[in-house]
Parts: structure tokens; C-alpha cells; sequence
């Protein structure tokens, strides 16, 4: 019988490794942290440089008003008036965060100073034509004029005294006096005139007055043509000579205001303003005013003014040419 063949025994099988829990975390967080280490970091954001809120300037001005005076009863008449409404109101605000703080309200003072001002420089001006509509759509049904208000812009003359007027061109002749016989001629009967104990009429002293020029002007050989002129109004203006009426229940000076278009209007003023206007015979102006029929039969206009208040309109000096 054959030799039985030995078969070699199976090799040993080796035992799977143990599992280690420890080391395979251990294994990924050095992995995950190489890859932290490897992998490119973001630069830290920089922050946006803060855009500067502008700051709302308002553009130079040409010219501006200077607010010399109004009425006390001015402010509540312009609050009425419905068709300024829109120029005298607070502009509406963007909603605000509530801070717990109420705002502080403002004075009447200071609210009365403010509707004037805006008044002034917000409302559109009237010429002589819309003065006169004014005037005409005032009267109501029942044919009784209701007492509008209106903002004028125009060149204000004062007109000063006429007896005043006189005295002081007189005064200011009387330097060239014995220089010439027809001279002093017109200057002894304009001081005759003056002597009278009761002012004499106002043609009267407009026609000494007028001989008074005529003959000064005729000696006069070294100084300006307008001299006696300008003279005596200087004087007169700085004295405040200015004509005076009794009107609207009080003491009123008076003037011209030219309005750019027809003939100025008789315009009066309470007498206070007579220390408060600055020393010229012209000024331009914008005011509120009530228009009213003609009051003084020696005003040759239909229609005269009562200032209620009264602006300056000044041109503005750029900076190195007398401004700073």
C-alpha cells in the first residue's frame, strides 16, 4: 500500500490588532489640526474707514436782511395770514429715536422773532400792479375793506421835515453869505419866514427853499455842485429831522418806497423806528406792511403803507474785500 502523504498543518492565523480608541482620536485631531496649520487663514476683516457725514452749508448769499424792527402785534398777524402758511411752518422732521428727553420748547420771543424772519425772506414780494390787486380783492361782499398784509421789497427814501429842511440849508448857506448880494437876499427871507410863530404852509418853505439853492449855487466856486444839498441832508439825517404825521393813532415818520414799478408809494413808520434806522436818506428794504387807502391829501398816491416791520436788505462783502 502507498506511504501515506503528510499534510502540513494550516499556518497560524495572527489575531486582528486591538482597536485603540484613544489613539484614532488621537490620529484625526492631529490630522484635523495639520490641516488647520496647512491650510491659508483668512485676513482678519478690516473695518470700512467711517464715511464723514456732510455737513449741509448754506451757499453764500448775495445779500441778506437785516432785521431792524416789527410790530408786537406783527408776529400773530402773520401766523393768520393762510397763504403764508406753507412759508412760516416748521419743515417737517424724519422720525427721531425716542431719548426720553423732551425737546425743549422754544419762547414766544424767540417763536414771534422767528415767523417774522421768515416772513420776510420767504414770502414772495408785491409790486405796485399785485398791490393793487391786493387792495381790490380786500373789499368783501358787503363792500367793507378787510385790512390785508403784504411783504414789499423796494428802495426806501426818508423824506424829512420841510420847516427843518430849511433851517439847516439855511444854516449851511450862510457860510457864503456876504460873498454875494442875491445870496444873502434869499437866505433874509427864508429867515424871515422861519420867524413866524406859526409854521408857515409847506409850498411856502418848498419855494424859500428853492431860492436858497438857486443863489447858492450861483456864488459857489470851489466846492461840489451838490454841497449844500448833501450837507444839510447829513445833518438832518443824523439829528433825525424826519417828517412826522399823526396817523393810525400815533406819531408816524414817514418816507417813499419805490416798489421797481410806477410811482413810490407813501409809506409810514411808528415813530421809535426815527432812532433806529442806521444814517442814510435811502435804504433798501423789505417789510411787512398793511396797505391802506390814502390818508394825507398831500400824498399824490391812492394807496399808502403802514409798516408793521421792517428789514435792511444789505449786499454781502466777500471775505478780503471788507468783510471778515
Amino acid at each position: 500500500p502507498p506511504a501515506p502523504v503528510a499534510v502540513p498543518p494550516p499556518a497560524p492565523v495572527a489575531p486582528p490588532p486591538l482597536h485603540d480608541a484613544q489613539a484614532t482620536l488621537g490620529g484625526l485631531a492631529a490630522a484635523s489640526d495639520a490641516a488647520a496649520l496647512a491650510a491659508p487663514r483668512p485676513e482678519p476683516a478690516t473695518p470700512a474707514p467711517s464715511t464723514p457725514v456732510p455737513v449741509r452749508r448754506r451757499p453764500p448769499a448775495s445779500e441778506y436782511v437785516d432785521l431792524i424792527w416789527f410790530d408786537e402785534h406783527a408776529p400773530q398777524r402773520v401766523r393768520q395770514q393762510s397763504a403764508w402758511a406753507s412759508y412760516v411752518r416748521d419743515p417737517q422732521r424724519p422720525t427721531e429715536w425716542i431719548t426720553g428727553e423732551e425737546p425743549e420748547e422754544p419762547t414766544q420771543a424767540v417763536t414771534d422773532r422767528r415767523d417774522i424772519r421768515r416772513a420776510l425772506g420767504r414770502v414772495p414780494p408785491l409790486d405796485a400792479i399785485g398791490m393793487a390787486r391786493v387792495m381790490e380783492e380786500a373789499i368783501d361782499e358787503d363792500g367793507i375793506f378787510e385790512q390785508p398784509l403784504v411783504i414789499v421789497n423796494g428802495e426806501l427814501v426818508m423824506t424829512c421835515d420841510p420847516l427843518e429842511t430849511l433851517k439847516t440849508t439855511v444854516a449851511v448857506a450862510s457860510q457864503l453869505a456876504a460873498a454875494d448880494k442875491r445870496l444873502k437876499e434869499a437866505l433874509d427871507a427864508a429867515e424871515e419866514l422861519l420867524q413866524r410863530p406859526r409854521s408857515a404852509a409847506v409850498p411856502l418853505l418848498e419855494g424859500a427853499l428853492s431860492r436858497v439853492r438857486q443863489a447858492f449855487a450861483q456864488v459857489n466856486r470851489s466846492l461840489a455842485s451838490d454841497y449844500l444839498e448833501t450837507t444839510a441832508q447829513r445833518i438832518l439825517i443824523e439829528e433825525r429831522h424826519y417828517l412826522k404825521r399823526k396817523l393810525f393813532g400815533g406819531e408816524h415818520i414817514g418816507g417813499l418806497l419805490s416798489l421797481g414799478s410806477g410811482s413810490p408809494l407813501p409809506t409810514y413808520m411808528p415813530e421809535v423806528l426815527a432812532e433806529k434806522l442806521p444814517l442814510f436818506p435811502r435804504l433798501r428794504v423789505r417789510a411787512i406792511a398793511e396797505p391802506h387807502p390814502q390818508q394825507d391829501p398831500a400824498d399824490n398816491e391812492s394807496i399808502t403803507l403802514r409798516v408793521l416791520a421792517l428789514g435792511r436788505v444789505v449786499q454781502s462783502q466777500p471775505v478780503g474785500r471788507g468783510g471778515r
